[in-house]
This record gives structure tokens, sequence and C-alpha cells, in this order.
């Protein structure tokens, strides 16, 4: 028998090897179209790039529009809180200031005491409508093109060497354990074809 052939496990461990990891690697790679023997060849990601934003940014949208969990966060009084601070800065800046300068002539006849309840006053009608607004905000956002339009314009924009650098820096680990299961998954095929050759001579 030939002793080359006692390679014949390694080199098939190689092979599929270098198959995985070139089929990841054309996840990516080329960004850019080239032609190869008259026969064009650009990386997946990038050459179905317009086509995947698409598909995430109709799927994000729809999950977020039928989602019931994220439509009660939205509506409920926990986001209200969280920017009450900044609607109440507001409503002093225009009930003390703006409102004065508008109309200088209310300052003669309001005081300090209606300012604090008409400032009572809105937050107590910003209550009522909050969850409300919010609701249809909320429901219109499927029939609402724009924003959908927005991040699928974003998803287009997206760098395809920096999503590739995080690819492989979140999926480094896994993408070893790959190669090297498809190396054995080889070393053990070129085996088992070593060991039907010996066994027919």
């Amino acid at each position: 028998m030939n002793p080359a052939l006692w390679i014949l496990p390694v080199t098939t461990a190689l092979v599929m090897w270098l198959s995985i990891k070139v089929s990841i690697r054309f996840l990516f790679r080329p960004a850019s179209p080239v032609k190869f023997a008259g026969i064009r060849i650009q990386g997946i990601f990038p050459q179905y790039q317009s086509v995947i934003a698409r598909q995430v940014t109709e799927a994000v949208i729809n999950e977020i529009a039928n989602s019931h969990d994220i439509k009660q966060f939205i509506t409920g009084p926990r986001v209200l809180e969280k920017i009450m601070p900044s609607i109440e800065i507001h409503l002093d800046d225009f009930l003390n200031r703006k409102l004065k300068e508008a109309l200088p002539v209310i300052s003669l006849f309001v005081g300090e005491k209606v300012i604090a309840q008409l400032k009572a006053l809105f937050i107590q009608e910003l209550q009522v409508l909050f969850p409300s607004v919010m609701s249809q905000l909320f429901d219109g956002l499927q029939q609402n093109r724009e924003l959908a339009d927005t991040l699928y314009v974003k998803l287009c924009a997206v760098n395809t060497e920096k999503f590739e650098e995080a690819f492989y820096g979140s999926f480094k680990k896994a993408l070893v354990k790959a190669e090297c299961g498809f190396a054995v998954v080889g070393f053990l095929t070129g085996l088992l074809q070593l060991l039907i050759i010996l066994y027919l001579n």
C-alpha cells in the first residue's frame, strides 16, 4: 500500500477546515462585487444588505406594534415619571418667563399662587392625556412608514466592515468550535476512507 495514503485523514480534515473557514468568510467578503472567470462574486451580506435591512425593519416594526408588553410600558406611568422632571422645567419656564414676556399684562393679575395652580392643572391634564396619546402613537406604528423607512435607511447604511468586526468579536469562540468540529469530521471521514481502502486491498 502506498504510504502516502496515511495522510488522507489529515488532508480531508484540512479540506473540511478550509471549507468552513472560507464559507464563513464569504458571508462578508468580498465587500464589493468582483468577477472571476466571468462569474460575479460578492459576499452574502453586502450583496443582500438592502433585502436583509427591509426584512429586519418589517419584523421589528411588526413585533413592536403587536407587543402588548411594550405598549403597556410605553403607555404606563413609569415613562411619564421619568420625563416629568424635564416637563416641569419647561412648564416653569413657560409660566414664569415666556407667558409673561408674550403677555406682560398677565403678570399684573396672575401671582405665584395662580401660576402654581396652573402648573398643577397642566400636569394633571398631562397625566390623563399621556396614556391616550402614546397609545394612539403606538397603534399607528405599522401605518407610519416614515419610521420604517428611517430604520431601513439606517440599516442599509451600516458599514459592512464594522458589522463583520462585531460578528467575529461576538461569535469568535463559536466559530472556532465550528471550524474544529468540521476538521474532526473531516479527519474521521478520511480515516474511514483509509480503512475502506485497506480492507479492499
